[in-house]
């Protein structure tokens, strides 16, 4: 007789929790973009106190049943190790939040700072909701690779959605009331433009590497088919911003791709494929000028480059020629000498120094003519980054002015807005006619309202979070996925900001991956093709103590 396999309800729970989270936030919206923020700020509290709730009765009954049945177990926590209990990424997440506390008590503006309700939500309420998901996820989560399929569903109804806007259709009446500069700032289910840029690349870096790694061929088409839509998606939605991660996703791509012939030729096909989707975007805009929306980003940079038609045709020739040697040599999923990867480590390291000199040479040297029309990216004004460059100035002035405890714990979560409204409002009001509540740089908003300390351990927790997933599940291609997507998010943090609209959608995918290095066996349930490497490599299974980070 065959035993019946319990169920996982704390796993059910969180998975839940995950797919209304990954399925409802993106798409949920009240009164059009007039109270977004609200709305998705509130439906994502929902479904954590929902999940807390579900969590807490099921904890309940277990407890009850286990005390019945005689089958309590308390732990001997004695000679227990803190790093068997909790993970470096863990640890530094605790030290964040227990810094966001302490800068809020420490805060002129409490309140402000507990709820955020003079930013964007992002107080400590919101940053203790983080962490409690993420411990939630990381100890329940049964990681399975549907979820990244769920994820990308989801971004494609934003991203189909966001693309009926390019063509000035709004099927929702979402632009009914807008007027015409509003139109092009607002879009999608997201709202404004470089908040919809920042969740598309999100699902730009999950669809790249499932892309890239997987081996089966209809899942390919899948993958290859999101990848298509959401390169369209990001050119559309008009924000300079997309093409940091862009840039980015390209630059660090290939020390997971150059591991095998497969690999190569699908990052070839990768790029090509968004130089194709740029150029067919231009001709849309050409054929059709009159009924698209017209694009001003670095996008023209790129169509504008004369010699783009023969970059993508020698591209195509090369991803052929490969195609047919691998074919008649056999070696279609063959792995490479480690040096390829390596060596592209090595020139990533070469060009960041270039890109140092090259800011150095454009703004302390005074040399940022000679960069021709990169001058505008290059050199840093108040008017760089449509006003960046002054939020940051102001930043960087108030941080200087700001005695020692808040230059360590900050003025309190969430509170840059008041700082700019008491010290800069006069000057802002006369410049720009606006007042600016975030910095506009994820890292700085947390260097201003969580203090040194606090944006030290948010960056300490992502590093190690990511060193993690690398060194425990590199060979696991849902998972990589899932941390791609995120890396795409925190690039694209130093020009962008931490909202409840896209913000969750990160976290909840960095748990994820960060759960898929749990060490029971339950953590992770593997397809056929999530081992990145081909042939006779298999996904390592042993179990894996959830403190052992590096």
């Amino acid at each position: 007789m065959a035993i019946k396999k319990r169920r996982d309800w704390a796993a059910i729970i969180v998975g839940l929790h995950i797919a209304a989270v990954l399925i409802g936030l993106p798409i949920v919206y009240g009164d059009y973009y007039y109270n977004i923020l609200e709305v998705k700020y509130y439906y994502y509290c929902g479904c954590i106190i929902t999940m807390l709730v579900a969590l807490f009765v099921y904890g309940i009954i277990k407890m009850t049943r286990e005390k019945r049945w005689g089958r309590i177990q308390i732990r001997n926590l004695k000679n227990v190790k803190i790093l068997e209990i909790f993970s470096i990424p863990d640890l530094m997440l605790i030290m964040f939040l227990i810094v966001a506390a302490i800068s809020t008590v420490l805060s002129p503006f409490k309140f402000e700072s507990f709820w955020g309700n003079e930013g964007r939500f992002s107080g400590l309420f919101l940053l203790t909701l983080y962490t409690v998901v993420y411990f939630c996820i990381t100890r329940c989560l049964r990681v399975r690779a549907w979820y990244v399929d769920l994820c990308l569903a989801a971004g494609l109804v934003v991203c189909i959605f966001g693309l009926t806007d390019f063509f000035n259709l709004d099927l929702l009446g979402f632009e009914e009331f807008l007027t015409s500069s509003q139109k092009a700032n607002f879009t999608s289910f997201i709202g404004n433009i470089n908040m919809y840029t920042q969740l598309v690349t999100i699902y730009l870096g999950v669809a790249a590497l499932m892309w890239v790694g997987t081996k089966n061929k209809l899942r390919s088409i899948w993958y290859y088919f999101c990848l298509w839509i959401i390169y369209l998606a990001a050119i559309t939605g008009q924000s300079d911003n997309a093409y940091l991660s862009i840039g980015a996703l390209f630059a660090v791509l290939p020390l997971y791709a150059f591991r095998s012939r497969r690999g190569i030729r699908r990052y070839l096909i990768l790029v090509v494929t968004f130089l194709a989707s740029a150029k067919a975007v231009q001709w849309v805009s050409i054929q059709y000028a009159d009924q698209v929306v017209a694009i001003h980003s670095i996008y023209n940079i790129i169509v504008g480059f004369e010699k783009l038609n023969v970059v993508i045709f020698g591209l195509c020739a090369v991803i052929a020629a490969l195609y047919v040697f691998d074919y008649v040599t056999k070696k279609q999923d063959a792995q490479i000498t480690p040096w390829l990867w390596r060596s592209w480590l090595i020139l990533l390291v070469a060009a960041g120094l270039a890109v140092v000199f090259v800011l150095y040479d454009a703004n302390i040297a005074g040399n940022g003519e000679r960069y021709g029309s990169l001058q505008q990216y290059l050199k840093f004004t108040d008017s760089w980054g449509s006003s960046r460059g002054y939020i940051w100035r102001i930043a960087l002035e108030n941080y200087e002015k700001m005695p020692l405890i808040q230059k360590l714990f900050g003025h309190g979560p969430d509170t840059f807005g008041l700082i700019t409204y008491f010290n800069n409002l006069a000057e802002m009001i006369d410049s720009y006619h606006l007042l600016f509540e975030n910095a506009h740089n994820e890292y700085l908003q947390y260097l201003m309202t969580n203090g040194a300390f606090g944006a030290f351990f948010y960056v300490a927790f992502l590093v190690s979070a990511f060193a993690l997933v690398i060194k425990r599940r590199i060979n696991s291609v849902h998972i990589m996925a899932m941390l791609t997507g995120v890396f795409c998010y925190v690039t694209q943090g130093v020009v962008n900001i931490s909202q409840p609209i896209v913000t969750p959608i990160m976290w909840t995918l960095l748990a994820m991956s960060v759960a898929g290095c749990r060490k029971d066996k339950k953590a992770v349930t593997a397809l056929e093709e999530s081992e990145f490497q081909t042939g006779d490599i298999q996904e390592k299974t042993e179990e894996i103590p959830p403190g052992q980070a590096q």
